[in-house]
């Protein structure tokens, strides 16, 4: 982001995200996400989430609390159209897949 940047925000959408860019002395940028998928909320004492890609890579994403200021971020998490083999790790180490993301 060119400029003197102050802050960003991460609007979610149905199916992707828009972020919004505040920058010192100028206007706000608006963005869209090119990338899409589905938001994943995750229970309390779920870790990771596991995935394979469309390309058939494999994908493992940690499920932080929080990711900004005072941790007041959400948990959700886009999970990419066409992902397969879809499982959530607790902090016990207990897997469970999931479908219907």
């Amino acid at each position: 982001m060119p400029g003197d940047s102050k802050a960003l925000v991460r609007v979610s959408l149905d199916r992707n995200d828009v972020f919004v860019a505040s920058v010192n002395r100028d206007s706000l940028r608006v963005f869209r996400s090119s990338a899409e998928g589905k938001l994943f909320m995750p229970q309390a004492m779920d870790a990771f989430l596991a995935y394979k890609g469309i390309d058939g890579t494999r994908h493992r994403q940690e499920l932080y609390y929080g990711s900004g200021f005072y941790s007041q971020s959400g948990r959700r998490v886009r999970i990419p159209s066409g992902a397969t083999e879809v499982s959530v790790i607790d902090f016990s180490g207990k897997s469970r897949s999931i479908s219907d993301f």
